[in-house]
């Protein structure tokens, strides 16, 4: 267990975000991102957040593609992440682009888990990034080569 495997990989995650507004989200999201020398590439990733709020907001979905760098530390079997989330299926300029950092662990031969820290970047379309404060973890799981 000493190297980030390339491949296909499943993920999936949970967490809570916090917009600029002070409103606090709960998030869910599943995906597939290729991993290969430690470059996330080839990715679908599929989201909701629920807004904790009340007043009986429904839940919204998001479709977006994931790019990043993982550095691996193959001595202890641990890393950090940075992912790009860009959202699709929406008008040109509008979508929403979050950059965020995650420490990752290897749990077993072809699986890792992630947590979000340091917080994320929000970007609204051509609008400056933001801070958002997020509190995440998640899971991959390598499915092929």
């Amino acid at each position: 267990m000493s190297e980030i495997i390339d491949g296909l990989y499943a993920y999936r995650f949970k967490g809570f975000a916090q917009d600029n507004c002070s409103i606090t989200n709960f998030l869910v999201g599943v995906g597939t991102l290729r991993i290969e020398a430690q470059t996330v590439k080839e990715s679908d990733h599929r989201a909701t957040y629920l807004r904790l709020t009340g007043g009986a907001k429904q839940p919204a979905d998001g479709h977006f593609t994931v790019t990043g760098n993982i550095d691996w530390h193959a001595d202890d079997c641990r890393g950090s992440a940075t992912l790009i989330f860009s959202q699709l299926d929406v008008a040109v300029g509008l979508g929403q682009v979050l950059t965020g950092n995650f420490a990752v662990v290897q749990a077993s031969e072809r699986e890792y888990w992630l947590t979000s820290y340091g917080g994320a970047d929000v970007r609204y379309g051509a609008r400056p990034p933001v801070k958002a404060t997020e509190l995440v973890e998640g899971e991959l799981r390598w499915i092929s080569a």
